[in-house]
């Protein structure tokens, strides 16, 4: 999981849990354009980020860089991707979430293999334009969960 620009430390410990609980092997932040490993998001993220390595790297694009040359699938994910739900997860793969104001960055949405989004009941979207940062939060969780669920029943979508 990388972490491009998240500012709320309750956003990001909401993300070092859901990625530890999914099984990721670590989470990815920039020294600088992000919040760091505070007591906040150690609270947050109910002790999982002291349990999963968090590494915080001066420059975000070599990192997907570098986990691309390992053959490791880069997702960005970002409103205009694909539907997670018919998305291949299977396999080596990193996510990539943004900021919770304007998602991930062009250069990061560049170096990305592939973009996914998951989609929502378009009826209940109205209501819920005040919880951006906790629907961020909610969506992170469920697309980690949705490649545990995929790996485990050995799908490809």
């Amino acid at each position: 999981m990388l972490c491009d620009g998240v500012e709320d430390p309750h956003n990001l410990g909401a993300i070092v849990r859901s990625a530890y609980l999914c099984g990721a092997h670590g989470v990815v932040i920039p020294k600088r354009g992000g919040v760091g490993v505070t007591g906040t998001v150690m609270k947050a993220s109910a002790g999982a980020a002291a349990r999963l390595p968090i590494a915080r790297v001066s420059n975000l694009a070599q990192a997907i860089r570098t986990i691309k040359e390992h053959n490791i699938f880069v997702y960005c994910a970002d409103l205009g991707g694909a539907p997670l739900a018919k998305t291949d997860l299977s396999g080596p793969v990193a996510l990539v979430l943004g900021s919770e104001g304007g998602g991930p960055g062009a250069l990061t949405r560049k170096l990305c293999d592939a973009a996914v989004t998951l989609e929502m009941a378009p009826a209940r979207l109205p209501a819920l334009t005040a919880t951006t940062s906790a629907l961020r939060r909610a969506s992170c969780a469920m697309m980690s969960c949705a490649a545990v669920l995929q790996r485990s029943k050995g799908n490809t979508a």
